[in-house]
């Protein structure tokens, strides 16, 4: 009931502030400027100026991760892949508990 109660009042506001989902970075190093995230993107949240920058109407889709051809986007994903760990043992499953994107 208590975790029932705390994912009906989320929403993509909200998670934000709670660090819930890793936030996206660009490692200007490897950036070649190709625009492919901004083409990519569901939410049109990204534009180059010069490089990409990540807007507010962003919805953590990740597709521009996973999409970039040099690697330049990043997010760290180890924290999400703790808790569902966690949540596996508390609950005494034994899923794989690897973050894939």
């Amino acid at each position: 009931p208590q975790l029932r109660s705390m994912f009906e009042t989320l929403n993509l506001e909200a998670v934000r502030s709670m660090g819930v989902l890793p936030q996206l970075h660009l490692n200007n190093n490897l950036c070649t400027r190709c625009d492919m995230c901004g083409q990519s993107c569901p939410s049109r949240a990204i534009t180059c100026s010069p490089y990409p920058i990540f807007e507010a109407a962003c919805i953590l889709c990740y597709k521009c991760l996973r999409i970039c051809p040099e690697k330049a986007i990043e997010a760290d994903f180890s924290p999400v892949e703790a808790t569902l760990k966690k949540f596996a043992a508390d609950f005494g499953e034994k899923p794989v508990a690897r973050v894939w994107y």
